[in-house]
């Protein structure tokens, strides 16, 4: 409960330091969060001992850069010549999970961490989208909201893939070569990746059939 209190309490600090700030400075802010939160997963990749999740962080990472460019390019684009500008605001990306980042050292449990970190991220923007009075930030934070909307899924898929593989008690080394069958192509693609450990594999890929219309 004091662990939620203390979120609570820093999400609405954040969402208070920003609320009254122009378009400019969302913006800018938008863009330096996400500039960390690229160095953080990258920092994380270089931590994880499974091979699939090294790649998840990786990606993550790179995911970060691309959203931090996206929207460094609409700056430039709304105010040209000019440089984003620091904001006086708490971070919004992984902060408030610093500490838990640093001492875990189960898997499951960092991606744990970093799924309630993307939905506090999501949180604060959605908040901010309603309290805000001007009509552009509401637009730009439902935006960053959606981008981390975008990440606490592709981290939710690699999760239950392996809460799954841990509850049902297996080792990646217990499958044997064939095929496999997935309604998911990220779940796919992480399975694979420890599955194969190194070999060759190939994925398939299908295209979902149109439903015909009754009547």
């Amino acid at each position: 409960m004091r662990e939620e209190t203390v979120l609570d309490s820093y999400l609405e600090k954040v969402v208070s330091s920003l609320e009254k700030k122009s378009p400019k400075e969302i913006l800018s802010y938008a863009i330096f969060n996400e500039e960390e939160e690229a160095k953080y997963y990258a920092e994380l990749s270089k931590k994880a001992k499974r091979e699939s999740i090294r790649i998840l962080f990786i990606q993550m990472s790179e995911e970060s850069e691309e959203h931090r460019n996206k929207l460094y390019n609409l700056f430039k684009k709304l105010y040209p010549g000019e440089e984003p500008v620091k904001v006086e605001a708490p971070p919004v990306e992984v902060l408030p999970f610093y500490p838990k980042f640093e001492t875990v050292d189960d898997y499951l449990k960092a991606l744990e961490y970093c799924m309630e970190s993307e939905l506090f991220a999501k949180k604060a923007y959605e908040l901010l989208a309603q309290k805000a009075e001007d009509e552009d930030v509401k637009a730009l934070a439902l935006q960053l909201a959606t981008f981390e909307e975008e990440h606490y899924e592709r981290i939710k898929k690699a999760y239950e893939l392996f809460v799954t593989i841990h509850q049902q008690n297996f080792e990646f080394k217990d499958f044997s070569p064939g095929g496999y069958l997935f309604d998911d192509k990220t779940k796919a693609r992480y399975f694979f990746m420890e599955v194969l450990d190194g070999r060759k594999g190939i994925i398939f890929q299908g295209i979902p059939r149109r439903k015909s219309k009754s009547g």
